[in-house]
Formats: structure tokens, sequence, C-alpha cells
């Protein structure tokens, strides 16, 4: 007797490398959805935070409208007292007259012959030196025996040597005047209207 039951096809299992195959597509696809979501999230960060926007500019001041500016004025600094100075002595003014810086014969002394002598007598011999400054004119003089100033060489150099030429060729010894105790010989010199004398005593000795 046959069985009238119609035989009912089991369903048949996939293939297993089917499934591998829609594993690994589908995989590829959420890699790639991922992939560009992450390229859109990155621009979307660097447009947000990226790039230089520029600095604010400032707010302009509406035209007519003045700004007010506070100006602070220095302090006066105050000064310092003067300190006195010190009042110098006052100076005696600069000599501008004639100066005698020295005046002096060879020998200080003389030893006339005595006028009973066999030669004669004779006449002694001395020279002078003398040295100024501030000087128009030195002249060289004698007091006579009556007090009278005589002048014997005059136009002198400010300073000279008798012995050497100053009193000029012929006279380089002066001849004391024996027969007197002493002589006084005097030298002047004349400067800016002003004159100043000095005066050598030469002594005898033979008569003291």
């Amino acid at each position: 007797m046959s069985d009238d039951t119609p035989t009912q096809r089991l369903p048949q299992s996939e293939d297993p490398s089917e499934e591998r195959r829609k594993s690994r597509t589908l995989m590829f696809v959420l890699i790639g959805v991922g992939a560009v979501l992450l390229i859109a999230i990155i621009v979307l960060l660097i447009i947000l935070f990226g790039g230089d926007k520029g600095a604010p500019s400032a707010d302009p001041t509406p035209s007519g409208s003045s700004t007010a500016t506070t100006t602070t004025s220095p302090s006066p600094t105050p000064s310092a007292s003067p300190t006195p100075s010190e009042t110098a002595a006052p100076q005696p003014p600069a000599q501008t007259g004639p100066k005698i810086n020295s005046f002096a014969s060879d020998p200080t002394t003389v030893a006339c012959p005595a006028p009973d002598a066999p030669s004669g007598g004779g006449a002694t011999y001395i020279s002078f030196t003398w040295s100024t400054q501030n000087v128009d004119k030195v002249e060289f003089g004698v007091i006579d025996g009556d007090g009278n100033y005589q002048v014997y060489f005059a136009n002198l150099p400010p300073s000279g040597n008798s012995a050497t030429g100053a009193f000029g060729p012929g006279n380089e010894d002066f001849a004391f005047p024996c027969g007197s105790d002493e002589a006084t010989f005097v030298l002047k010199a004349t400067g800016s209207g002003q004159t100043k004398t000095a005066q050598l005593v030469v002594d005898d000795v033979t008569n003291d």
C-alpha cells in the first residue's frame, strides 16, 4: 500500500563560504562609513577651531564725539637752595711798576792808597751788577759830597754787569773817589710812570 502523503523537502542549510563573503562585505561598508564620518568630523573641527579668524577690530569712535584725555601734570621739583660760595680773599693787584731785584758792587769795600804814597796816590776801581724788571729806563749815578744825585750812565739794560761792558766801552771799571770816607752809588729804575731807586754805600776802609 502506497503512502499518499506528499513528501516535504527539508530546508537546505546555506553555504558557509557565502556567509563569510557577506560578512566581509558588510565590514567593508561599515569601515567606509566610519571613515567618511571621521573625515567629516575632522573637517568640521578645522572649520570651527582652525584658521586665523583675525583680531577683532576696535569699534570706531563715532565722528563728532571728543574723547576726554586726562593729562597728568608733573609735580614741580623743588629746587635746591644755592649754597653760598666762599668769598675769595681779595688779591693784591699785579705789580706793573718797576722793580729792582738786586744791586751790588765788587769789591764791597775799598782801600785807597795814602795821598802821600810814593806813587802819588791813585784810584781804586770797582764794578757793579744789577737786575730789574718792568722798567722803561735804568740809570746809574752817584750822590756827591753835597748830597746831590749826579747821573753817570743812562739808558742801561734792565740787567747788567759793568765788568762785561754794561756801562759801555771803556767803562768796565768805575773809579772810587778816593779821599772820601765812603761813596753812595744809586741805581734808578723807571717804568709805568713810577720810579724806584736803590742805594749802595762803598766804604774806604783806610779812613776808618
